[in-house]
């Protein structure tokens, strides 16, 4: 039922004292109506803020201002390529993973252990000072640890999030249940996860960092807190680490037409869609859109004496809705982290059919497009990097945009050559959106979206003994696999094939060794531009 964890950012080394100051009095704070969002931009823009003030680069700025000076010799940005042995690799069942680096800095960036991030931990404990050496001032550390959202969205109890000045809360749910101040942050790459969460009046910090495809921040933060927990009961901050919530339900009671019609609908966030639908058992099922359909709770939920409807299951989760700046929004009630709260989080807004799409956007539903913006040492090429249309079922007027990195809804109406970004979700699940483009090119139309360009699978031709050369723009050129085949690759560049299941079945330099191609699949070849790699097909 954690749906809210899955972010682009880890802990983050802190903010240059000018910088801070002028945030704290400038007219860029909170102010009413306004709303506040997860937003891995702001950072970066903070980043170029610190480059402008300074004349420093970024990394140059943290590393002479703040990791040389709290001793963190061996924290740093992957500005240059990482040497074997100073990262941890991620393993899985086929191998070792090629490390990944992402393209931010001030938004995720650093490399850290958690011995180092446990001195940047004590420097915030310390009011800004570690070992003598004064990092922020007092008031600084004290702004960063207040909470920024006096006006967002109130969804009647605790939340995951009540973001404070580089936090995502300053209000750690987990331990405001049991009376204590902690800050939390935490983060995800798709390689490498982490969670830092001090707990600044009573001298405890923990700090998990975690490689791997199969665990995530959400999970990290939980051992976090129950860690914590267990250090405030041994300190005696509290008299014992707490129980778990029973996962009772409130009495039933009967829904009135209006809580029903309240509730009923279909809700979109970033990355998600849930739909909410009448049970003909009574009460309402829950469902999420996976794989081209509704995939539904297998059972219902019902009203409860609290005004929420209460998973039947036994779960222990429920759903309401809450009305904010003329909008509803779908809101999840569930036993949380270590379990013994209960924490809300807005999954989405409410959002009804409108005008059917425009023959041009229906034409396209039935295409595919294939990433050539990637880098080859991208992780998304794991997988294959595609980008495909759907109409969300029983929501019309919408296009659902399914790409390899932040699927999410856009609303095709701006014109037949954009569809634009149009949620607004407060906290965490409004954030990171893009517009969908569509753009002339020589395949006829390609698409560009969150940063990448697509290029259109039907114009992609069969693979066949041929020079190919990569553009002035630099794209990457695909070509199908009709049949099975072994050819050589030959040339400046390098390629990697998909077989028919859209899994990766090989890569390699073009060095002209011989390559068995699957039948039906794919192979993308990657050149600087004006590069020329010569495919032979030998059997």
């Amino acid at each position: 039922a954690d749906y809210a964890n899955a972010f682009t950012s880890v802990p983050f080394a802190g903010y240059e004292q000018q910088v801070l100051d002028t945030l704290a009095t400038s007219r860029l704070k909170s102010t009413p109506g306004s709303m506040s969002v997860y937003c891995n931009d702001c950072f970066t823009l903070a980043g170029i803020v610190v480059e402008r003030m300074t004349g420093l680069s970024y990394p140059d700025y943290v590393t002479q201002h703040i990791l040389q000076p709290l001793g963190m010799t061996l924290s740093r940005y992957a500005t240059t390529p990482l040497e074997q042995g100073t990262f941890a690799p991620v393993l899985t069942d086929t191998g070792t993973l090629p490390v990944e680096v992402t393209n931010v800095l001030a938004s995720g960036g650093l490399l850290s252990t958690p011995q180092e991030m446990g001195r940047l931990a004590a420097m915030f404990m310390n009011g800004g000072t570690l070992d003598g050496v004064r990092i922020l001032s007092a008031s600084s550390v004290k702004e960063m640890g207040q909470s920024q959202l006096p006006t967002t969205l109130v969804t009647s109890g605790p939340a995951q999030f009540v973001y404070g000045l580089g936090w995502d809360s300053v209000a750690e749910a987990g331990l405001a249940a049991v009376g204590v101040e902690g800050w939390v942050k935490g983060g995800d790459t798709g390689q490498y996860h982490a969670a830092f969460t001090v707990v600044p009046d009573s001298d405890i910090a923990v700090v998990i960092q975690a490689a791997g495809m199969t665990v995530d921040s959400g999970k990290l933060e939980t051992l976090a807190q129950r860690i914590a927990l267990a250090a405030l009961a041994e300190k005696g901050v509290i008299a014992e680490v707490p129980e778990l919530l029973a996962l009772t339900a409130p009495r039933a009671v009967a829904a009135t037409p209006a809580q029903n019609a309240a509730i009923v609908g279909t809700y979109l966030g970033q990355a998600i869609a849930f739909q909410v639908a009448p049970s003909p058992e009574g009460g309402v099922l829950f469902s999420a859109y996976r794989g081209g359909e509704w995939i539904s709770h297998p059972e219902p939920f019902t009203m409860r004496s609290d005004g929420r409807y209460w998973s039947t299951a036994g779960t222990g989760m429920a759903l309401t809705v809450s009305r904010g700046w003329g909008r509803t929004y779908l809101v999840l009630n569930a036993p949380a982290g270590a379990g013994h709260y209960r924490d809300n989080t807005v999954l989405g807004q409410k959002v009804t059919s409108i005008n059917p799409l425009s023959p041009a956007w229906q034409k396209r539903l039935a295409g595919t497009w294939l990433d050539v913006t990637e880098r080859p040492e991208s992780a998304l090429w794991q997988g294959l990097p595609q980008l495909t249309l759907d109409e969300l079922p029983g929501l019309s007027g919408y296009l659902w945009v399914a790409d390899a990195l932040a699927p999410s809804p856009v609303d095709p109406h701006t014109s037949d050559a954009v569809a634009t970004m149009f949620l607004t979700v407060p906290i965490a699940l409004g954030r990171d959106l893009s517009d969908l483009e569509v753009l002339p090119c020589a395949g006829g139309e390609c698409m560009r979206f969150g940063g990448a360009t697509y290029w259109p699978l039907s114009s992609v031709p069969a693979l066949s003994s041929s020079d190919v050369t990569i553009g002035a723009d630099g794209y990457a050129q695909w070509r199908t696999i009709p049949n099975a085949m072994t050819v050589t690759i030959t040339g400046p560049g390098s390629w990697k094939a998909y077989s028919a299941d859209e899994a990766l079945a090989g890569a390699g330099a073009a060095d002209g060794s011989t390559v068995a191609l699957p039948a039906g699949g794919l192979l993308v070849l990657f050149g600087a531009p004006g590069a020329v790699l010569k495919v032979r097909v030998t059997t």
